[in-house]
């Protein structure tokens, strides 16, 4: 009587979790990385500062500062939700209509208006009509409200619209973008691997970038380590997507245990928990997700610091006859160069 095919489709759900397949036939990942100007919901977590010279170190400004958004994106254009802590006057370019209580500004939010002083945050609507790159000045600034000014603020969020052009922004606490999450949907996994390619200073597990700090790539004069992994936890979460992530080639011992703890537990942070509990301040990986390992990326690549570290790494493992330089010169190999620091890779790897 039918003649289209049959089709049996089994989803679950939970409260953190949307509506999702319980398990694809086929594994299909995408390197996220490429595509991280358009995966957060907060467009503040890919803004920049382009003035201002005194930064605190979660890269918020200590004094007056102009927020450069939206840089080299299309389509972002509608109505965002802004917050941020303290007070300020805002002014951004001509295409930019504030808005607090119902009231319009064109362009210039008023010293003032739409903060609140029992919680020092302020609160508005902030529609732009031009759909590329635009400017918030943030003057006459107090981080708690109260005088002098010219002394920074904090927090900024910027919520972007549902989708571009519309006037319903996201929740302030939504992580991903609907519209990135609507894009991936054909995909399984979300590599993430920007840290292992350009950030071979930061090995340990205190360098790393907290949720804190105001961006996670390209930092203020690079105070920070790249990706944030409670914020990739929770956008494979929202996405409901396994999770790749590519470690630093240089991570030490410590930065592996404490990422499996955060992956298990969630953390509060800065350090990851060591048991359950019941409300996390930032969750952990849901259990129904997977999560890959790779330690460091294309470390055949010299145009990477990570393969540099890598090739100095294997070489003074050998040369101080630690156990790792004992295996990876048991035959006796211990020339400084790419043979060698295959082996160490894979000895690291282990």
């Amino acid at each position: 009587q039918y003649s289209d095919a049959a089709l049996a489709v089994l989803l679950w759900s939970s409260p953190s979790t949307p509506e999702e397949v319980v398990d694809p036939i086929t594994f299909h990942g995408l390197n996220a990385s490429t595509y991280v100007k358009i995966c957060f919901a907060n467009i503040t977590k890919v803004a920049r500062w382009t003035t201002g010279n005194l930064f605190d170190e979660n890269g918020w400004p200590l004094t007056d500062a102009q927020l450069f958004i939206a840089e080299g994106m299309d389509y972002a254009d509608g109505t965002y939700l802004m917050q941020f802590n303290g007070k300020a006057r805002l002014i951004s370019d001509n295409s930019t209509i504030f808005t607090v209580g119902g009231t319009q500004y064109v362009n210039t939010l008023p010293l003032g208006v739409g903060y609140n002083p029992a919680s020092n945050v302020t609160t508005a609507l902030m529609k732009r009509n031009a759909s590329s790159s635009g400017y918030i000045r943030f003057l006459d600034t107090s981080p708690d409200g109260a005088a002098p000014t010219n002394r920074g603020v904090t927090n900024v969020k910027l919520a972007r619209p549902l989708e571009p052009g519309t006037n319903v922004p996201h929740r302030i606490d939504a992580v991903s973008y609907l519209p990135f999450n609507q894009a991936v949907s054909v995909y399984t996994c979300l590599r993430w691997l920007e840290i292992a390619n350009v950030r071979p200073a930061f090995g340990t597990w205190a360098d790393r970038t907290r949720p804190s700090h105001m961006k996670f790539l390209n930092s203020v004069n690079n105070t920070n380590a790249g990706e944030c992994w409670e914020y990739f936890i929770m956008l494979a979460n929202e996405a409901g997507k396994d999770l790749f992530i590519t470690m630093p080639m240089q991570a030490d011992n410590e930065y592996f245990t404490k990422m499996a703890l955060l992956l298990k537990y969630g953390s509060d942070g800065n350090e990851p928990y060591t048991s359950f509990q019941a409300h996390p301040v930032y969750p952990p990986l849901n259990p129904n997700l997977r999560v890959y390992f790779e330690v460091g990326n294309e470390i055949w690549n010299w145009g990477f610091g990570s393969t540099q570290y890598a090739q100095d790494q294997s070489y003074w493992e050998v040369q101080n006859d630690t156990p790792e330089g004992r295996m990876i010169s048991y035959d006796g190999f211990k020339s400084k160069g790419i043979y060698l620091v295959r082996r160490w890779h894979a000895v690291r790897t282990v």
